[in-house]
């Protein structure tokens, strides 16, 4: 087994793995190997020229706060041919994943699990849960009485126009596009169809320039009942259901880089601990860790005499979500 990122010399391979793993449509695999593919990472585990098993590193520019320049790498198309699995294919290109990102100081990582099981041998943590509204086409529901998500979010990934023509044909590609309105905001949809119902799936709704105009509850609203009854308009008997959020995992790979990102709100809180991780080697050690509004940072301590509490990375990582609420602030809706 010979496992290297790939120079885009084994694209036939890398199509076909994952076709038998994820069963797309034409249309939606054709626009990610076409748009996605050209533009991201892929590390693969071979033998000969067979591409045994895969991971996709898909790059993010991200919002946080006032920084525009916070580059991400987003997990996608973790898979391993379906005689390979179970023999520590996918488990080898995992950690070499996660230590080449180390190596180059990214914070974090993130990804969208099938099944969360299989990522928490690698210390990562649900960072979002899937939450979906709908109205039924046949209740005629009274939109005014439903209960819209509202934008209440300070880090995303950048929209700019690269994103927003690549955003256009994905969901082109699942036969949806997207509605804009006069000030900048739009709704990305797709259609879909599971266990015989018809449905448009508002992937996501983007209020440009949010944090600054802070857009009033009574405006994003009116934006909502605008985009659902056009959408009635078009596809009158199909279910109409948005994405609140989608389940995300989220993995850190620079102790340091990541709490200062953090932002808290309460009385300060430290403690002392030692910080153990197997695949990010420099992540371990004892460290003091102080969360405060005025900015949360990590002090190492030394080695000697020191007796503290041993937390994991996975560990330390769920504690720092619960205090600092991040899944809230983060909006986080991508598909590849």
């Amino acid at each position: 087994m010979k496992i290297q990122y790939d120079t885009k010399e084994y694209k036939e391979e890398i199509y076909r793995l994952w076709q038998e793993a994820f069963h797309d449509s034409k249309a939606f695999a054709d626009y990610y190997f076409q748009q996605v593919y050209a533009d991201n990472q892929v590390l693969i585990a071979r033998e000969d020229k067979e591409v045994l098993s895969m991971i996709h590193l898909n790059p993010y520019e991200w919002k946080w706060n006032n920084r525009t320049s916070l580059q991400l790498h987003y997990i996608v198309g973790v898979a391993t041919e379906k005689s390979h699995r179970r023999q520590g294919y996918m488990a080898a290109c995992m950690k070499q994943v996660l230590q080449d990102m180390a190596e180059k100081k990214e914070p974090f990582t993130y990804l969208m699990p099938a099944n969360p099981d299989y990522y928490t041998p690698f210390q990562f943590q649900m960072w979002k849960e899937e939450r979906r509204g709908h109205i039924n086409p046949q209740e005629k529901s009274d939109i005014s009485r439903i209960e819209m998500p509202i934008w209440r979010y300070s880090k995303y990934p950048v929209r700019n126009q690269q994103y927003l023509k690549r955003l256009l044909k994905e969901m082109q590609s699942e036969q949806g596009g997207i509605i804009r309105d006069e000030s900048g905001a739009y709704a990305a949809y797709g259609v879909e169809e599971a266990e015989g119902i018809q449905k448009i799936l508002i992937q996501q709704v983007f209020f440009e320039n949010a944090e600054e105009q802070n857009p009033s509850y009574e405006w994003q609203c009116s934006f909502w009942n605008r985009i659902i009854e056009q959408l009635r308009e078009q596809y009158p008997d199909y279910w109409i259901e948005w994405m609140e959020s989608q389940p995300m995992m989220i993995r850190i790979l620079n102790l340091e880089k990541f709490i200062e990102l953090l932002s808290y709100s309460g009385s300060p809180k430290q403690l002392q601990l030692h910080v153990t991780d197997d695949i990010c080697r420099d992540n371990v050690g004892n460290v003091e860790i102080t969360l405060s509004e005025e900015g949360c940072h990590v002090k190492w301590l030394s080695d000697e005499s020191y007796s503290l509490p041993n937390w994991n990375i996975g560990e330390l990582t769920g504690f720092l979500l619960r205090e600092t609420h991040l899944g809230e602030q983060v909006y986080l809706v991508e598909i590849v």
